[in-house]
């Protein structure tokens, strides 16, 4: 042992071991024997271990005819993870047959030798931008900056792949590693074919991925060289390989594989800018005087939009296809989507769910909106309605009845739960008297429910007389502008039951809470911008309740369908071609719409 160790301190070949320190018994065997020959490339089937990690030559040595020399008697593997180096020790035949066959985790040589790849991508960048006296005086330095990158981009790879893995654990590691690098190659050329459609000022944002590539030391002393000593090409290549990377490895392969390829490049851009529109946010956030702005800008920093958003979240269409464990739902049936595609619903044992078991898988922690979220079991973006098809669980793919149009119902799938599901909740009784304040998008649907769930009077409240014989036709029996002193001080205690679905600043909260009823409940499903304010003595004095409302749960959908159909509850739309969709977002940052703009496609 002691020979061996002098042969590591000094460096130095297997062929330098001194013979006279082999022991009476003990034989030397070297690679110019049969016997050192046949011990050194038996070794991998003969020694136990918990890591193989094959790093040299001789591809092949593990493949299709001799993988059962690598399980012992027992059909146990030397070792149950392979980490390949490179020279594809093992064939594909091979990894496949040891994974299926005793479960060998192999990680492939195309993810495992990645560091190495990159680690010489720096070292001839190191070589172009510094002089061999500055390389040699920072040598020790860049040499951990450049492992602490190294690291960081394993640990990147390993997530994703193993994310990957977790989606399907009866699937063998390497096609996964195959399509993290197929995905990263296919972004990457198509960065480079886009790079001369870029106009300058966009090809200043791609070039920020240098000084990101770049360790901080050689940042420091050669950042302003790069334009001069690194040819064009080198520079794009390191740019669109970081880009594809950075997209890849953080949004997964799902989201990177859906995009089409007609304009990758151009959307490979947007995401880079999207990200540095965020990184100039969190920026401005954490140098304002914002209270709580460090966590402001870490929120930001974690979540706000994930690029490419598509939106669109009430939507009504036809299954084009579901899974092999769907019953309740075909292809060709013509369903309604809401503000929810996925929850836990408690299923998991092992992470029970008090939100789900009590029937409020709305409130669901883990929930997935409709669009901009991210699904936990895979990590895949949802998207919405604005998408040509979108993955919903079948839970929350909604049966539409007969007699209600696919334009009709598409608002009742949001709005209408909203407002349905608080009305249904309070429990009107026949004597209610319901007040709506706000006769918009969701208090014009909101009037028409209450009516269907039996009160006995609906009360419409607005800031103006000009929605009166509006919401009179919608079925309100008397209308109140609060604006107006005395029919405002005329509806004190008035209604059982007060529904405010505006969201505009500075509303008085004080006066809608006045004309609560003894007992009455007020619930609030607007959102305002600003905080609200309001006297409390409206509410303890008359022991009335102040709550909120967010989304319905998924029998709370199917019975404001079932009233909906039977109660003839219509929401009022305008109709647009998906063409015009920025008319119709206009129209709703003007406050021209009545009530809810409808896109078709």
């Amino acid at each position: 042992m002691q020979e061996l160790l002098r042969l590591v301190h000094e460096s130095l070949p297997l062929s330098s071991f001194d013979g006279s320190k082999v022991s009476s018994s003990g034989v030397k065997h070297d690679i110019n024997t049969q016997e050192g020959i046949r011990a050194r490339n038996s070794m991998h089937n003969r020694v136990k271990s918990d890591l193989f990690i094959p790093a040299g030559g001789r591809p092949n040595t593990i493949n299709e005819n001799n993988w059962r020399d690598y399980l012992d008697a027992d059909g146990k593997p030397s070792s149950g993870l392979i980490v390949e180096g490179a020279n594809l020790f093992i064939t594909p035949e091979a990894r496949q047959l040891l994974f299926d066959n005793a479960g060998v985790v192999i990680v492939k040589d195309s993810s495992a030798n990645k560091c190495g790849v990159v680690c010489s991508s720096y070292e001839i960048v190191a070589s172009m931008l510094l002089e061999t006296d500055e390389f040699m005086a920072v040598k020790d330095e860049l040499v951990v900056e450049v492992v602490d990158k190294l690291r960081a981009l394993a640990r990147v790879e390993a997530q994703l792949l193993f994310r990957e893995y977790k989606k399907d654990p009866t699937s063998a590691l390497p096609p996964a590693s195959e399509r993290i690098s197929r995905a990263i190659t296919r972004v990457h050329d198509a960065v480079l074919a886009h790079f001369d459609e870029v106009c300058e000022e966009d090809q200043q944002i791609l070039f920020t991925l240098i000084e990101e590539h770049l360790p901080p030391k050689l940042r420091e002393l050669a950042l302003d060289r790069v334009q001069q000593n690194v040819p064009l090409a080198y520079i794009r290549s390191i740019v669109a390989s970081s880009l594809a990377s950075k997209i890849v490895y953080r949004e997964g392969l799902q989201f990177t594989e859906a995009l089409p390829d007609s304009n990758l490049g151009n959307m490979a851009l947007q995401y880079l800018k999207q990200e540095k529109k965020v990184q100039r946010l969190v920026h401005d956030v954490r140098s304002s005087q914002l209270p709580n702005k460090d966590d402001i800008a870490d929120l930001l920093a974690r979540g706000g939009v994930m690029y490419p958003c598509v939106v669109g979240h009430e939507i009504a269409g036809e299954v084009t296809l579901a899974g092999s464990e769907v019953t309740d739902l075909k292809v060709g049936d013509r369903v309604g989507v809401g503000a929810e595609v996925w929850a836990c619903l408690n299923k998991d044992p092992n992470e029970p769910c008090s939100a789900c078991a009590n029937g409020d898988d709305g409130y669901c922690p883990q929930r997935v909106g409709t669009y901009n979220y991210k699904y936990k079991n895979d990590g895949a973006i949802s998207y919405g309605g604005f998408a040509d098809y979108v993955r919903v669980a079948h839970e929350y793919a909604f049966k539409i009845p007969d007699n209600i149009p696919s334009d009709v119902v598409a608002p009742l799938m949001c709005a209408g739960t909203t407002v349905f599901t608080p009305l249904k909740e309070a429990g009107i009784k026949p004597n209610d008297r319901v007040g709506v304040v706000g006769i918009g998008g969701l208090g014009h649907i909101a009037i028409q429910f209450a009516k269907a769930l039996g009160a006995a009077s609906v009360v419409a409240f607005s800031r103006s007389n000009s929605k009166e014989a509006e919401a009179r036709r919608l079925g309100a029996d008397e209308f109140v502008n609060y604006s107006d002193e005395k029919q405002a001080e005329a509806a004190v205690g008035s209604v059982n039951i007060l529904l405010i679905t505006a969201d505009a600043k500075n509303m008085p909260y004080s006066t809608f809470l006045s004309f609560l009823a003894v007992r009455g409940t007020c619930i609030m499903v607007g959102l305002p911008d600003d905080d609200i304010k309001f006297n409390a003595f409206h509410v303890v004095a008359k022991g009335a309740k102040f709550v909120g409302s967010n989304i319905g749960s998924i029998q709370n959908i199917k019975d404001m369908l079932e009233v909906a159909s039977k109660k003839s509850v219509r929401p009022v739309i305008q109709k647009l071609p998906m063409s015009k969709v920025n008319e119709g977002l206009q129209m709703m940052r003007d406050g021209t719409v009545r009530y809810r703009v409808v896109l078709e496609n």
